[in-house]
């Protein structure tokens, strides 16, 4: 049974709200249990929808779910235990993040000589209308008609077969013949993944006396999986998975914990209980050609295999590969609590303390690498922005990043340990028989998580603005290691001890990244109440709730916004796009890895990372007011609001935006202001505006790295990660209800709410208050609708009336508004080096309510959006450069969903282990209406993509049956 504490007024709940508790049955003096089996076959599901229109069979889908419980005395009314088994085996093709791909590709055919593709793709053999879709977004240099300059990693790729003998990037299953993707490939691809699980419970219950019980709850469960598109870790829908690149994930998981209950009084009792939890988690993407074997230097040399490679643009999206496919972590938990309970006439009074640690080793899957291009063509070629000639400055590889580090191939190992402690006082009081108060207060001690290693690297901006022009020699200024940082770590790329910090670099105070520790005012107040207004009346109850969360950082976990990579001396971080990535190539896309303390020079092109310095504790204030009206003793509306607003939030911004500069107003003067002072050819110097007092003058793509706050740092670097986010949640609820009544049971849920942030940055970094939009997950309306019937049972004797008897139908309707669209322009922001996504720009005139095209939903799979309401974002580079956009976040909703799962079912008393043995069959319907229901579109214009659905967010109709036996 799970618990979820949803209201605000109970202090003996804190951090990671909202609070789950699993509870699992006891044993009994008599025995008790169940066996189960549950079963999913795709003879019985309808297809899905994009693998009808591509001509595709039904996709496989075998699930066999199984187990058992058992429960009851080892000693009569003493010792006792409980005890289950849960085993599922699953063949999956229908699983959108797993098992479904579906891709815009380029046209390619099964001949992938250099000739044939080179005359399928250079523009010259295109009428002038189209041959914008072939251009390279480098610029420069473009692919020639006889495939004489395709670059032999990218035709090694191109002719790549996997082991059943379809090509690595593959031919399209069909070719889309009207639209404004005409010409392209369209695919569905279903490979089946594969699921094999094992979970064991143990639950053993000791009555010590009457008043003492001490009980243990014993979990272990074992899991291999097999995802064939590999993990879908901040995967982009934009550019799905082709086939081929599968990923194998080990899970082992074990929790015990252990419960003592007293009653030490008639009135006064303490419950404590320890826990302890350990996670651990395998994943290797395997069959992976080595780099060398298709001609390309790894990103580290430790970890011998080729990047992710995403591609994207006017001629398809797709990726070959995953970077998030290799990653390895230990989770080991350990907390404590106390709680005593005190019962004085009206009042019940709580007190309790908890203490938490938990330590976790990760090994970063980023070691692999990831590049990305913004065309097909890019691809092709491949060369840096001197091989290319791009007028800005592009090599034909967009962007590179990876994290590489200590481990054992190359893989940033990190290593943190998150303490946390807490103490509350509760006091319920009944006031009156008509009113109940809810008084709380909890105090919470929440530090910054530290690393036992001491390898945790940071940049902090106040040391970095010491220097920010570095002199020729260079500097270390702005790099900071922790209190315990260890010397004789040996870099693995040398085969000597790092050695001592060098001068420029700070000790950190502390052995985590931060400056200060936890702060101790962390109290969290709490108040409710219940209130039967008037004197006599019974049908109206009025409840309300206010309290005060803080939440618990987690620098090294998933949550949005935290950092997930390590930076100098103990890893090294590659996160370079547009100019900045100018002497990228398919054969060598990476720098060197070297590791180790990094000067920063006026032509050095680091990507250092900050978070903090300073330390806050995300906090979230939420309340709620409800009034319920109970028409009958079983038929009830509520009507309530809900709102909460959260503040001290983590989020990221690329803090070393360039600053424009004009000749009457330059930047960054004191550059060195010769070619060998910047590192780069005198042709290069030429076009960079620097003058002769070392000014920038003008603003370009290609110097947008000289014009950044901090020089030495990339555009994209010093990403911030600070605690200045904030959040609000306001919401209308109605929920009406009807209690089991002649067999029926329903509820009809309506939420009207609005959800906003700032935690996620667009368009200019140095200004966040033009980030409050609507999250990601808003969802205006939402209707759930749920109910349950036990059919009327004849008075029938025999077998006849056993059929008869036991029936019960029961379903769940969910009906919700879209999710929110952010539309990006892929050239937007050039002149800024790319720092941070760039909004589209709307035309003059035009609206949010004109982006969305009308009509039905299916009518609108390839227009979602009209284009004709977008503009050219503003030119500022005296190169043609853009600006931002002038439209902001979810500006536009995506398809709507509605969604109907029913089920049917019988349960019927048949005896054997006991007399009053039962057995329930059911069908279970997913999707039951088998109603497609998409996903977003895709939302970077010059994309193929853009505009275009291609993804179900929900399976198609599936038939599960049930069958249970209950003694």
């Amino acid at each position: 049974e799970f618990k979820i504490q949803t209201s605000q007024y109970d202090s003996g709940y804190g951090t990671r709200v909202p609070n789950t508790n699993l509870i699992t049955r006891s044993g009994e003096n008599q025995f008790h249990g169940d066996a189960w089996e549950f079963v999913r076959n795709d003879i019985f599901n309808a297809n899905a929808f994009f693998r009808n229109a591509t001509g595709q069979p039904r996709a496989n889908l075998k699930q066999n779910q199984f187990g058992g419980t058992i429960g009851g005395p080892i000693k009569k009314d003493k010792l006792f235990f409980f005890s289950s088994y849960q085993g599922t085996r699953q063949v999956n093709g229908l699983d959108p993040d797993a098992s479904l791909s579906t891709l815009l590709l380029p046209p390619l055919t099964n001949d992938r000589s250099a000739a044939t593709i080179g005359s399928q793709f250079c523009p010259a053999n295109k009428a002038p209308a189209m041959q914008t879709r072939y251009l390279t977004f480098a610029g420069g240099v473009q692919v020639a008609c006889d495939g004489s300059n395709i670059n032999p990693v990218a035709l090694h790729l191109l002719q790549l077969k996997l082991p059943d003998g379809s090509y690595a990037i593959p031919t399209p299953q069909t070719i889309l013949f009207s639209g404004a993707n005409a010409g392209l490939g369209f695919s569905s691809y279903s490979l089946p993944s594969a699921y094999d699980e094992n979970q064991y419970l143990l639950n053993v219950d000791y009555v010590i006396s009457k008043k003492q019980t001490l009980s243990g709850r014993f979990y272990d469960a074992t899991a291999n999986t097999l995802r064939s598109f590999g993990t879908n870790f901040f995967r982009s829908p934009e550019t799905p998975n082709t086939p081929g690149f599968p990923e194998n994930e080990y899970d082992k998981d074990y929790i015990t914990s252990v419960k003592l209950t007293s009653v030490l009084t008639s009135n006064v009792a303490n419950e404590a209980r320890i826990t302890c939890t350990l996670a651990n988690i395998d994943e290797t993407g395997p069959g992976v050609p080595s780099a060398a074997s298709i001609g390309m230097t790894p990103a580290t040399p430790l970890f011998p295999e080729p990047p992710d490679f995403t591609i994207r643009g006017s001629l398809g999206g797709f990726r070959l590969g995953n970077i998030h496919n290799d990653y390895r972590s230990s989770t080991k938990t350990y907390s404590g609590e106390d709680t005593l309970s005190w019962v004085h006439g009206k009042q019940t009074i709580r007190t309790g303390v908890f203490v938490f640690r938990q330590d976790l080793q990760s090994f970063s899957s980023q070691s692999r690498g990831r590049i990305t291009f913004q065309n097909f063509t890019d691809f092709l070629l491949g060369m840096s922005a001197a091989q290319n000639g791009s007028p800005q400055g592009f090599s034909n590889i967009q962007s590179i990043e990876a994290n590489v580090g200590l481990g054992p191939r190359g893989e940033v190992v990190r290593s943190y340990t998150i303490d946390h402690g807490s103490a509350f006082v509760q006091d319920d009081t009944k006031i009156t028989s008509r009113l109940t108060l809810n008084l709380g207060l909890r105090w919470e001690y929440l530090p910054p998580s530290w690393g036992p290693s001491g390898d945790l690297g940071n940049a902090w901006p106040s040391l970095l603005q010491l220097a920010p022009i570095p002199p020729a020699s260079g500097t270390y200024l702005g790099t900071t290691v922790p209190a315990n940082y260890n010397p004789n770590q040996i870099n693995p790329y040398t085969g000597q001890p790092f050695g001592s910090p060098p001068a420029g670099v700070f000790v950190r105070p502390t052995k985590s990244y931060y400056a200060n520790g936890a702060p101790l005012d962390s109290f969290a107040p709490r108040f409710g109440l219940a209130w039967q207004p008037g004197s006599k009346q019974t049908r109206v109850v009025v409840r309300g709730g206010y309290g005060w969360f803080y939440q618990l950082p987690s620098d090294g976990g998933n949550a949005p916004n935290t950092a997930q990579n390590n930076t100098q001396p103990f890893a090294q971080l590659f996160s370079d796009t547009g100019a900045s990535n100018s002497a990228s190539t398919l054969q060598k896309p990476f720098p060197t890895t070297t590791l180790g303390f990094v000067l920063r020079t006026p032509a050095s092109r680091l990507t250092d990372r900050v978070i903090g310095p300073d330390f806050l504790i995300p906090k979230l204030q939420q309340w709620n007011l409800n009034v319920q009206y109970r028409f009958s003793p079983s038929l009830a509306l509520d009507l309530g609001y809900v709102g909460s607003y959260g503040n001290n939030l983590l989020l990221a911004y690329d803090s070393n935006q360039p600053l424009l500069a004009t000749p009457g107003h330059p930047v960054n003067c004191g550059l060195p202001s010769t070619p060998a002072g910047l590192g780069v050819s005198a042709a290069v110097f030429g076009t960079v505006g620097v003058d002769a007092l070392g000014c920038v003058t003008t603003n370009t793509s290609a110097n947008a790295y000289l014009r950044v706050p901090i020089v030495g740092e990339t555009p994209t670097a010093l990403q911030a990660h600070q605690s200045l986010g904030a959040s609000w949640y306001n919401s209308m609820q109605a929920t009406f209800r009807q209690q089991i009544s002649h067999g029926l049971t329903f509820q009809v849920a309506y939420t009207f709410s609005k959800s906003e942030a700032n935690t996620t940055v667009y368009n200019d970094q140095r200004n966040l208050n033009l980030d409050w939009a609507r999250t990601s997950f808003d969802r205006t309306h939402r209707v759930i609708t749920n109910f349950s019937y036990d059919l009327p049972s004849l008075r029938t004797n025999g077998f006849g009336g056993a059929m008869l008897r036991g029936w019960s139908i029961s379903g769940i309707v969910i009906v919700q508004s879209g999710l929110p669209m952010s539309l990006t322009d892929r050239n937007g922001g050039s002149v800024y080096g790319f720092a941070g996504p760039a909004t589209i720009t709307l035309c003059p005139g035009a609206t949010y309510k004109d982006l969305v095209t009308s009509g039905t939903t299916g009518s609108r799979l390839r227009n979602w959006i009209n284009k004709s309401a977008i503009c050219n974002g503003p030119a500022i580079g005296s190169d043609g450069s853009l600006g931002y956009g002038n439209t902001g976040q979810s500006i536009a909703n995506g398809p709507g969903q509605f969604n109907t799962d029913f089920s049917i079912g019988k349960t019927t008393t048949v005896r054997g282990l006991r007399e009053d043995a039962q057995l329930a069959f059911r069908v279970e319907f997913y999707n039951a209406l088998n109603h497609p229901q998409f996903s977003n579109p895709g939302t970077t214009l010059g994309t193929a993509n853009f505009g275009v659905i291609t993804q179900t967010s929900v399976a198609p109709r599936l038939i599960q049956f049930g069958l249970k036996y209950l003694f």
